[in-house]
């Protein structure tokens, strides 16, 4: 184990140096291992479940893709070192602060519960709710089931459409 130095020369490294740099390898591969003790496929779940947040909103504050936070659920994969330090990371952020980091806000009145109601009382499938509010039927559907909670912008577009009559939807949806 050669160093350079400025000229382009090679040094020889001290025992002392090499003993150093093998002690900080070793520290490093033991924090890695009790950090890898802390990851299992239901830690990852019960997490995303704790946060309240879908795959692809967990995936961005893990800064994973969404595929990536499925493969580590279903235990196919592990997270790589890096990834592993960022789940950590996630994992001591309460709900709060998870939802302020990607910009989704807690309305009081936002519900499942409300959502079905409000489709309901219109009369529509999912898929004309979901064009209504100007977004996918599969996302009304999770959001009916609490599996997931808009983001501002969704959150805006289904404040506007609650509370209007079936006639006003049917007229924006071009059916009257």
């Amino acid at each position: 184990m050669a160093k350079r130095t400025n000229k382009g020369k090679r040094t020889r490294r001290s025992p002392e140096e090499k003993i150093a740099l093998l002690e900080e390898q070793i520290v490093e591969l033991r924090a890695l291992a009790r950090n890898r003790e802390k990851y299992s496929p239901e830690a990852v779940k019960k997490d995303r479940a704790r946060l309240e947040l879908s795959a692809a909103a967990y995936a961005e504050l893990v800064g994973v893709s969404m595929i990536t936070i499925f493969s580590w659920e279903s235990g196919r994969t592990a997270p790589r070192p890096e990834q592993l330090v960022r789940w950590l990371a996630v994992r001591e952020l309460s709900r709060e602060q998870a939802w302020k980091r990607l910009g989704i806000e807690e309305v009081k009145d936002f519900s499942g519960k409300a959502v079905r109601a409000e489709r309901q009382r219109l009369g529509l499938s999912a898929s004309d709710y979901g064009e209504l509010v100007g977004v996918s039927m599969l996302t009304i559907y999770n959001w009916e089931k609490g599996r997931s909670v808009p983001r501002e912008k969704a959150l805006e577009k289904w404040l506007l459409v609650k509370g209007i009559g079936r006639t006003t939807a049917l007229k924006r949806l071009g059916r009257v």
